[in-house]
């Protein structure tokens, strides 16, 4: 599937360590929750220190999918990602067609580790 062969490198390439702050905006939303915590697994190898991703702060539960398929909402902070609530939020003006709102959060590395390693297989 072409989409997943543009996403591919997200996790099986390594990050550059030089960053201070990785942007992962409208990609984890495409993926299933396995490909999503693998992806953030290898975003961690970046070594940088904040972390800005797309979240949806309002939704209570965090649906799944087959990668690729489609877009669906995705609340970093519940589970099965379990980031925690975001240091901060920067809101944009898109909602999904349930009128959740849209957003970039911002993590440490030590809250992206944290909940990555709890919910490790």
């Amino acid at each position: 599937m072409a989409l997943l062969d543009r996403w591919n490198h997200f996790w099986s390439k390594r990050i550059p360590p030089t960053a201070d702050l990785v942007l992962c905006r409208d990609c984890l939303v495409h993926l299933s929750n396995r490909d999503a915590l693998e992806v953030l697994r290898n975003l961690l190898s970046s070594r940088a220190e904040w972390y800005l991703l797309t979240t949806l702060p309002t939704l209570e539960v965090n649906g799944d999918m087959v990668s690729g398929t489609s877009w669906r909402p995705l609340n970093l902070a519940v589970t099965p990602f379990s980031l925690g609530p975001p240091r901060r939020i920067l809101a944009e003006l898109e909602q999904d067609p349930a009128g959740n709102a849209k957003a970039l959060g911002l993590w440490t590395r030590a809250d992206v580790s944290r909940a990555l390693h709890a919910t490790a297989p």
